[in-house]
């Protein structure tokens, strides 16, 4: 008798198999579009360079085609995807590999397995240079290294090309972020060891901030697709939508949740130290700060509720209500601009590092609840009205022959 087969140990280790293949945790409720079903965004599956990733129906990925490329994980405005080697592996490696040494390199497994190690300092093997986050190359510079090396060889040749135009991209950004915190930090983006590649064309060896810039809009656009498309928002038509105010599902109907690499990286900007120079442009980087016509603002709390982080959260209090925003959590998915229907709410283009460094929450704005005439409900305005919004609009619309 097959005792395996008696206690279904074979199917048990069937199952854990499957586990075991599994490269990807996915969190499907902070999905874009999810949270909001007329969103379009389809960075991951469009850029997946084996197609593993379906969204007709909801997040599903292919774990048998998977390649654990990290693509999916860079890309991902809202932090869907997390990856098997979680950025704790990575640091462990990258710390452990600069206790000797104050120079790192990262390559993929594909360079190493065709080239070599090449070079005097150690490397660290990702799946992918599109795996490269913005918590390693901070983790890095926090563990002492001074020179860092990302291995471009073979890149354009790859089926995961998108990935080395992902970590350009991203070293551009980190570079000035690490400038504004005064750490200095020399990048090489070189198809060899920085010692290695004294005779190579400047092209093979340009320095960070002589590369070619990408911030991740751009990126996308040169593939000819795009990471957020547009229509975000509430279905054509409904009066709620004109009226630019909408009742959200209650905080139970979402998730909310920090990605870990972000958890991280903001305890590795302490390590380092505050920052020198506290405002800097924000393009490039995965966060923004942001703006509110507070005449535009009517408090629907779209925005907060939208949000798949709470960097942005509505708060009622007795008399006032208040709209706050952590610049820490922000991960620049651009959600909350496009579900204010006011259009209240606009990016800044500078950001101040000691809300990042601080996890600092500062308020947007705070306005007084009115009691509305018509329909009796309490509505938050920066100027007394005698009629939210909803009833104003009506009573225009009752006047107007083409509202029926």
């Amino acid at each position: 008798m097959d005792v395996g087969k008696l206690f279904g140990l074979d199917k048990l280790d069937g199952i854990l198999g499957r586990i075991e293949r599994r490269p990807l945790r996915l969190y499907e409720g902070q999905c874009l579009r999810e949270r909001d079903r007329t969103v379009e965004c389809e960075s991951c599956a469009s850029h997946c360079p084996v197609d593993a990733i379906d969204l007709d129906s909801k997040v599903e990925v292919d774990f048998e085609a998977c390649i654990d490329c990290g693509i999916c994980v860079r890309l991902c405005p809202a932090g869907v995807f997390e990856s098997r080697l979680s950025e704790d592996t990575f640091l462990g490696k990258i710390q452990q590999k600069l206790d000797d040494s104050d120079a790192i390199g990262f390559s993929c497994a594909k360079q190493l397995e065709e080239y070599g190690r090449e070079g005097s300092f150690p490397q660290v093997e990702l799946p992918c240079l599109g795996r490269l986050t913005e918590t390693m190359l901070v983790g890095a510079a926090a563990f002492g290294a001074k020179n860092i090396w990302l291995d471009l060889r073979g890149c354009e040749e790859c089926d995961c090309a998108v990935g080395a135009l992902l970590a350009k991209d991203l070293v551009v950004a980190i570079d000035r972020l690490l400038e504004a915190w005064d750490h200095q930090v020399e990048f090489s983006l070189a198809a060899a060891p920085p010692e290695l590649a004294q005779g190579a064309t400047e092209a093979e060896s340009a320095p960070a901030g002589e590369t070619e810039e990408y911030d991740r809009r751009e990126l996308l656009t040169k593939f000819g697709r795009e990471m957020l498309a547009g229509g975000l928002g509430l279905a054509e038509g409904r009066i709620d939508r004109v009226a630019n105010v909408f009742d959200p599902p209650s905080d139970e109907y979402f998730t909310y949740r920090l990605p870990r690499r972000r958890e991280l990286f903001l305890r590795l900007t302490k390590k380092i130290g505050g920052p020198e120079k506290k405002v800097i442009l924000a393009d490039g980087l995965p966060f923004y700060g942001l703006e509110l016509d507070h005449h535009l603002c009517n408090f629907c709390g779209n925005c907060a509720t939208f949000c798949p982080t709470k960097a942005l959260e509505l708060e009622s209090k007795e008399l006032t209500a208040e709209l706050k925003f952590t610049l820490s959590r922000c991960l620049g998915c651009d959600l909350c601009l496009e579900v204010c229907r006011p259009d209240a709410l606009k990016s800044a283009p500078r950001i101040d590092l000691g809300d990042i460094f601080a996890e600092r929450t500062g308020s947007l704005s705070e306005q007084q609840y009115y009691k509305c005439e018509k329909c009796k409900q309490p509505f938050a305005s920066a100027t007394e009205r005698e009629l939210c919004d909803f009833c104003r609009l009506r009573e225009e619309k009752l006047q107007d022959d083409s509202w029926s």
